[in-house]
């Protein structure tokens, strides 16, 4: 039941991006253990893959940017801020609002207790 509710709110961040004309592509929703591991080994996420799962491995986390004249937009602009908003606003995580780890591209399901 958690993937379909994660699913609904992905939906309806969705929905908000496009009323706000902000375009946004997936870059990452599900990520093996290995894959996980890696970005643990870079320094990019506090979660190993095994000690640490990310809710990437459960389908419960989904990474968004914001797509500007055919570019990426990788510094946080006034656009990641309103899907932050919007997403916390409906009951998810945002990672632009990680203390360790300031994750402006990521969104997940629930609650942290390591945010």
């Amino acid at each position: 039941m958690k993937r379909v509710d994660f699913l609904y709110m992905i939906g309806s961040l969705l929905q908000f991006a496009n009323d706000e004309c902000i375009n946004v592509i997936c870059a990452a929703f599900y990520r093996t253990e290995a894959e996980q591991k890696k970005l643990f080994d870079q320094g990019l996420s506090k979660c190993d893959g095994v000690n640490i799962r990310s809710p990437h491995q459960d389908w419960l986390a989904m990474d968004f940017y914001i797509v500007k004249n055919d570019e990426l937009v990788l510094d946080r602009v006034q656009e990641y801020d309103m899907l932050g908003n919007r997403w916390e606003d409906i009951g998810g995580v945002w990672g632009g609002r990680f203390a360790s780890l300031n994750d402006i591209y990521h969104f997940e399901r629930g609650q942290r207790n390591d945010a």
